[in-house]
C-alpha cells in the first residue's frame, strides 16, 4: 500500500494485493522487467527514469492479483495465473 505520490510497485510470485495511491503509479502483479532509455525523453509523471519498456518476465508462474489505484494515470499490468 502506498500514499498519494507517484510509485513503482512489482508484486512477487504468488497472489499479491497492491494498493497504490492517487498519482502516477506502475503497478505489476507479477514479476516484472521495467527497462528505461537512454535519452531525456519525457517521462511518466515524475518518475525518476523514463520508462522505455514494462513487462511481465514470469509467464509460466503466478498468482491472483488484485491491483488498485487512486485518481491519477496509471499502468496497472496483472501478469499470469496460475490454478
Amino acid at each position: 500500500t502506498t500514499g498519494s505520490g507517484n510509485y513503482i510497485i512489482i508484486g512477487g510470485r504468488f497472489g499479491d494485493t497492491i494498493v497504490a495511491g492517487n498519482g502516477n503509479n506502475i503497478a505489476v502483479g507479477d514479476s516484472a522487467a521495467i527497462t528505461a532509455v537512454t535519452e531525456d525523453a519525457p517521462r511518466f509523471g515524475t518518475q525518476f527514469i523514463t520508462v522505455g519498456r514494462i513487462e511481465t518476465i514470469q509467464t509460466e508462474d503466478g498468482g491472483k492479483d488484485e491491483i488498485r489505484t487512486g485518481n491519477g494515470q496509471d499502468v496497472v499490468i496483472g501478469g499470469a495465473v496460475n490454478g
